[in-house]
């Protein structure tokens, strides 16, 4: 291997490589540099953007893991709310037919609401205890007193007191709506914002049930406080089939955010969200991750598709996610898991400057190879080139065997060319006498033609001679110029060539000319020819 190497950098050094290795070196650099620039335009304009890429495989992650958990157990508390329905059912009719009484009959029966509550105190005890929930209650189409401007409904209503974490096995619950005698019979402490009755508007009529055994409602504010919650519930009916009340539980913010929270701690703003759609509006509830963080409550979120991601505006803030819909029991909810759009951008960009600092490390190198490859190779040709231009004679082998044969061959055909140039100038000189001599004697033979045509004028009939000169003026453009070509030399193969026509017009032309010269053959036309050109 040590020997290998040796080699390598003596060949470098002296440059004892041949032609094909060097550009084959050279090529793999220029080659090397181009895509490490095209990567670094890539990366500067997000088509290779790993940041991207980790982001959305971390919010597909947290919106499979929270989607699933919200699914289950949210199924899991519709099967609560059922059960919880089944009992409460039992409980008010069994009441019903120990005392004699119809459901009407407990409207404005204090005693009868009073004991109602108290035998079903332990069911709702025992459900809020077992089911994933931060409240649980009933209410009924009934109440203690009917003649209150604000008509009210009489039942129970618990929820666990400062809650602190997920775990409610040992938190405390206190009463928010009931009577005072149970809560005091059983130990438990009021709310702060307790009352004996509920409001009729709490809950959404019976009749959003249909044909579907529960309900979840839309996040609202508790009344009376500024908390907020979403409830699932349940009819409850009598024997004959009547609807006369309701009972579920209460998911409020604070147990989600402490029951739901997202699974790790990479991204410090990284948050959930169960959301309500309402024509293209959404409503919800987020839920933080472990660091904490937690957006500000809105009452009404808009959203739209952003490529894969989907942005979401809170009023003068916007955030970056991925959503998926859940079916419970027929009643849709959206699952979302997203990031500040500002920290999504600062991450984004981090991930494109430090791919774009590695590729430029990377391009630099190799351009910084492909100059020094210039330098080494490049420039003794360019030398070598330019002074076997300059000086054929003088020049010095530039090291390159490929190079130095070339311009030993070039000279060498140099050699032989300065020679047939030599040759060539000679044969000129010799052809150019020689042509001279060729066109003074022809001349001479002109001027011994006209000169004899002269003097032969008193020999043609002058009468003739005369019609000749009126003739030629008579001759069209064509006749023109087939007798300038016989007045130059030419036959009339040749004028059929240069004139581009056929033999048998020049014959036709041949006797129009002859007829208006008043000529019997060529030899007489060019004898007057002669004479008229003297003259």
């Amino acid at each position: 291997m040590k020997i290998l190497q040796m080699q390598f950098f003596d060949k470098m050094k002296n440059g004892g490589w041949s032609m094909r290795g060097r550009f084959l070196l050279y090529a793999v650099s220029a080659i090397v540099t181009l895509v490490m620039l095209l990567l670094l335009l890539l990366s500067i304009f997000g088509v290779l953007n790993p940041a991207d890429s980790r982001i959305r495989a971390y919010l597909d992650d947290q919106l499979d893991n929270h989607a699933a958990r919200t699914e289950h157990d949210f199924d899991k508390l519709a099967a609560y709310t059922l059960s919880f329905s089944e009992q409460m059912e039992k409980i008010i009719g069994d009441q019903l037919d120990k005392s004699g009484m119809t459901f009407d009959d407990l409207t404005n029966d204090i005693d009868a609401l009073t004991i109602l509550q108290e035998q079903s105190y332990s069911t709702v005890y025992t459900n809020i205890r077992v089911a994933p929930c931060s409240g649980a209650f009933y209410i009924l189409d009934t109440t203690v007193n009917d003649a209150t401007d604000t008509p009210m409904k009489n039942g129970l209503y618990i929820k666990f007191a400062n809650l602190y974490t997920e775990n409610t096995i040992n938190t405390k619950v206190a009463l928010w709506r009931g009577s005072s005698e149970v809560a005091r019979k059983n130990g438990i402490n009021l709310s702060s914002s307790w009352q004996n009755e509920m409001k009729t508007n709490v809950f959404a009529n019976t009749a959003v049930f249909g044909e579907k055994s529960f309900a979840i409602s839309r996040v609202s504010e508790i009344p009376d406080t500024w908390k907020r919650a979403r409830y699932i519930y349940s009819p409850i009916r009598l024997r004959d089939g009547r609807i006369v009340g309701i009972c579920g539980f209460e998911l409020s913010d604070l147990y989600l955010r402490l029951s739901y929270n997202t699974t790790d701690k990479q991204s410090k703003h990284a948050v959930c969200a169960i959301f309500d759609k309402n024509n293209g509006k959404y409503s919800g509830q987020f839920i933080s991750n472990r660091s904490g963080y937690l957006p500000p409550e809105y009452s009404e979120i808009s959203s739209e598709k952003h490529g894969v991601y989907n942005i979401y505006r809170c009023g003068n803030r916007e955030y970056i996610g991925k959503e998926s819909e859940i079916d419970i029991g027929g009643n849709a909810l959206a699952v979302a898991a997203m990031l500040p759009k500002r920290q999504y951008n600062d991450a984004v960009f981090c991930g494109k400057l430090k791919i774009a600092c590695i590729f430029f490390v990377i391009a630099a190198a190799a351009f910084c190879v492909c100059l020094w490859l210039s330098k080494k190779y490049i420039n003794p040709i360019r030398k070598s080139i330019s002074q076997f231009i300059t000086n054929k004679k003088e020049y010095s082998p530039s090291g390159m065997t490929e190079i130095d044969d070339l311009f030993v061959f070039l000279a060498d055909k140099d050699r032989k060319i300065e020679e047939s140039i030599a040759e060539m100038k000679q044969q000129n000189t010799q052809i150019r006498n020689t042509l001279e001599q060729v066109i003074n004697e022809h001349s001479l033979a002109k001027q011994e033609i006209a000169r004899l045509a002269y003097s032969r004028k008193n020999e043609v009939d002058p009468d003739d001679y005369k019609q000749f000169l009126e003739g030629v003026k008579t001759l069209t453009p064509t006749e023109k110029a087939v007798f300038d070509l016989y007045l130059a030399g030419k036959n009339v193969k040749e004028i059929v060539e240069t004139l581009d026509i056929k033999e048998s017009t020049v014959r036709f032309h041949n006797r129009n000319i002859y007829s208006k010269l008043g000529v019997n053959s060529l030899k007489q036309l060019l004898l007057f020819a002669a004479i008229m050109k003297r003259e």
